[in-house]
């Protein structure tokens, strides 16, 4: 991700050397792709299928097909707070996959939140499913919230939040 550019860029690796070669980028505001504003995660599928970045300025997880091959990238999409039910990704910062890909963890450090997303794996489509907000049913430690991990057998889920120097955990339902 560029922050400043608002930008995914693409490339190709060399097995073999690890040399990078550039395929392309996909930037804010440019042929139609939204989402993108101070970008700054970006996440692969699990099945490699398509890519996800978070813009931290747009409060949205933009959404794109991934081709396995070349790796080039085509916009499907934004989720984007407070938009159709969407919570909890206001500064969007993070994100996460479940094993399996059919569960995308959003960071949101502005909301001081985690949303949880399911995901199409044929379409790469987002579904809100539900928000843990700091304050809210005894939810606590989100408070600057800027990373979010699953665990390995997929039974939690991690966020960290350097303003109050804290590690949340939640119990994950697979």
């Amino acid at each position: 991700t560029a922050a400043i550019d608002g930008a995914v860029a693409a490339f190709r690796r060399n097995t073999t050397s690890g040399a990078l070669t550039f395929v392309e980028a996909e930037i804010d505001g440019v042929g139609g792709v939204d989402g993108l504003a101070l970008a700054r995660d970006v996440r692969v599928s699990p099945d490699g299928a398509h890519v996800y970045a978070a813009g931290l300025g747009d409060d949205a997880v933009a959404i794109f097909t991934r081709n396995i091959t070349s790796g080039a990238l085509g916009f499907v999409g934004i989720v984007k707070d407070a938009v159709g039910g969407v919570d909890g990704i206001d500064g969007a910062i993070a994100l996460a996959f479940a094993p399996g890909g059919t569960q995308l963890y959003v960071a949101g450090n502005v909301d001081r939140a985690i949303a949880v997303f399911e995901r199409d794996p044929a379409t790469g489509l987002l579904a809100f499913v539900e928000v843990e907000k700091n304050g809210v049913a005894g939810v606590e430690g989100l408070f600057g919230v800027s990373g979010i991990d699953v665990s390995g057998d997929g039974k939690s889920v991690y966020a960290a939040a350097g303003t109050t120097s804290s590690l949340t955990v939640f119990a994950r339902d697979a």
